[in-house]
């Protein structure tokens, strides 16, 4: 009887068979839906007639076999996901280009321009220096809010514990091509650049000015609504 109490030898022994899958691939893995699984299976057929799957029922616990078998289903598939993310960053890195905006002037204000007409689907848009810098600056001033927020509650009675920062880019001025300001891939970047701060936000021009508007749509409909409410009360 084996560890996990299954019957080996009652009278005669039991028999051990082997049924392969065909060709190994480097998708082949076991699964334990035996239709989803793709590799071959080992059974063994007891004494008494019944058929046990001895991976599938983890019946395997020490010896030759059940150290082939963590090693064709546990170990090699770490190893090879490794690999795959080893040769995916190595294939991201060589056939990855950055291409830096170039300097220019516009309503003589100094910013960089980027041709859009040259991006393909799949490329990626990173935050440049500058915008980096900025965020670097606020995250500063918020550190300094930190260092004397009880000096600051003293004196002005201005609560600054929890201070954020909001940071534009964008502005029209700056841009020598304006479908950058509304470009998805730009906002993309930048939606995923603010998932890795904390306390400050990026947002756009554009967006600074959409919701000014949306706030101020809602303030004159609230405005009217009470003004309404006033009215009929007179009425």
């Amino acid at each position: 009887m084996t560890r996990a109490g299954v019957s080996i030898l009652d009278g005669k022994a039991a028999v051990f068979n082997f049924q392969p899958a065909g060709a190994m691939t480097a998708t082949s893995q076991f699964n334990v839906d035996p239709s989803k699984s793709s590799v071959g299976q080992l059974t063994l057929t007891t004494t008494s007639g019944n058929s046990i799957d001895l991976v599938q029922q983890k019946a395997l616990q020490s010896g030759t076999l059940a150290a082939l078998v963590n090693l064709r289903d546990t170990t090699l598939v770490q190893a090879q996901g490794e690999l795959d993310s080893i040769a995916a960053g190595v294939s991201k890195a060589f056939s990855t280009t950055q291409t830096a905006g170039t300097a220019t002037t516009a309503g003589g204000k100094s910013g960089y321009s980027l041709s859009l007409g040259t991006i393909r689907d799949g490329d990626d848009f990173f935050v440049g220096p500058e915008l980096q810098a900025a965020v670097g600056r606020a995250i500063n001033q918020l550190r300094l809010l930190d260092a004397h927020e009880g000096e600051i509650r003293r004196e002005l009675v201005v609560e600054c514990r929890r201070a954020s920062a909001t940071v534009v880019a964008g502005h029209p001025t700056y841009l020598a091509d304006p479908a950058m300001a509304n470009d998805e891939r730009v906002m993309e970047a930048i939606r995923i650049y603010n998932s890795h701060l904390s306390g400050i936000e990026v947002v756009t021009y554009q967006e600074l000015v959409e919701g000014a508007e949306r706030a101020l749509l809602v303030s004159v409909q609230v405005t009217d609504s009470a003004d309404r409410d006033l009215e009929s009360d007179f009425i």
